[in-house]
């Protein structure tokens, strides 16, 4: 397996090494655990932005910023614009600004990021029962809301770059939280533009999503990770020249890409169906799927898995030695240079 990721100074020295691999939440939230002021508990806004919904390559990163309701003046002293306005130099200064507030208590700016890896969002997209990109989007920025509230934030403001139609949304978030004390909810076209809270969102989404792609992690064997690796994969959009150049550089003809490619975009399908060895895959035998339904003996009635039971057969699977013949590459290579484990004992490899 690949070494550890060097993080260096960049954002990432901030995440655990888990989120950066696999994905998941990661928060800084210390100044907003600060004590009651006046007696009355301190009222707080959250702002959600995403970075990386549209490329074929790398993770989606969701960002959530939480202040004090009123502290306007001082986000503003902070400069914060939409992300997409600013230098790389510019957004990397004003992340580890946040950051540095964050872990104080008498910080002004907390933060939330969750890191949505590619083969989470294809998982999603290509299982059986498919779950869309807008409802991923809905449930991450759900999730965010969820966990500040979870961690006894006092969240009464609450506003959103839109995904999709703005009043459904607004509407959904509304039937979620309003009966748990939010008391404002705003979602919107461009509110990383117009809402400082959200500018905020956005600069530690876009931060975070970039040093992700950069350091791109490879859960292959390391002769994979490697060859990946030495090629610079450039934004991650289809429309990307260098990251069209690391995808065809990247592709095996049998496994295609590594698990930091969305499987579920058609950019993927079209290339798979143009470079990747077609296969010819045996049928089932005949009358197997009239004997058998899903683990059940049909004909007798018993509901014991095929592969078990005294009474039970075990089906056996069609050798995938054709399709190692027809990509023209020995079977142990390929699977040892993917970091797998083959049982086969019905052939010679």
């Amino acid at each position: 397996m690949s070494s550890e990721i060097d993080s260096g100074s960049s954002a990432l020295s901030h995440l655990p090494q888990d989120v950066v691999r696999r994905g998941g939440i990661y928060a800084q939230l210390q100044c907003c655990r600060s004590s009651s002021k006046d007696g009355e508990p301190r009222r707080y806004q959250l702002g959600i932005d995403e970075a990386g919904r549209g490329p074929v390559f790398g993770p989606m990163v969701y960002g959530a910023a939480i202040s004090e309701v009123g502290k306007s003046d001082a986000l503003g002293r902070m400069r914060f614009n939409d992300s997409k306005q600013l230098t790389e130099a510019e957004r990397s200064k004003l992340f580890e600004d946040i950051h540095k507030e964050a872990v104080q208590d008498d910080g002004v700016l907390g933060f939330a990021v969750h890191v949505l890896s590619a083969h989470e969002i294809s998982t999603k997209m290509l299982r059986r029962n498919k779950v869309n990109l807008n409802r991923i989007s809905h449930d991450t920025a759900i999730g965010l809301i969820e966990h500040a509230l979870s961690e006894g934030i006092n969240i009464k403001e609450v506003y959103v770059d839109t995904v999709g139609d703005p009043d459904r949304y607004q509407s959904k978030l509304s039937s979620i939280f309003k009966r748990r004390g939010v008391d404002t909810i705003v979602v919107c076209k461009k509110a990383d533009a117009i809402y400082p809270i959200c500018s905020a969102a956005s600069i530690c989404a876009k931060v975070v999503r970039d040093r992700l792609v950069e350091v791109s992690y490879y859960p292959e064997a390391e002769s994979v990770a490697s060859e990946c690796r030495s090629i610079k994969v450039g934004s991650g959009y289809p429309g990307d020249a260098q990251t069209v150049e690391w995808m065809e550089k990247a592709m095996d003809p049998v496994f295609l890409f590594p698990r930091q490619i969305r499987f579920s975009w058609s950019t993927i399908e079209e290339m798979e169906k143009k470079r990747a060895i077609e296969f010819d895959w045996h049928e089932d035998p005949d009358g197997i799927r009239e004997r058998y339904e899903i683990g059940r003996d049909v004909s007798s009635g018993n509901d014991e898995n095929v592969s078990g039971g005294n009474n039970s057969r075990r089906l056996s699977q069609p050798s995938l030695q054709s399709m190692f013949n027809a990509a023209k590459r020995p079977r142990r290579k390929v699977f040892a240079n993917r970091g797998l484990i083959i049982e086969d004992n019905r052939e010679e490899l």
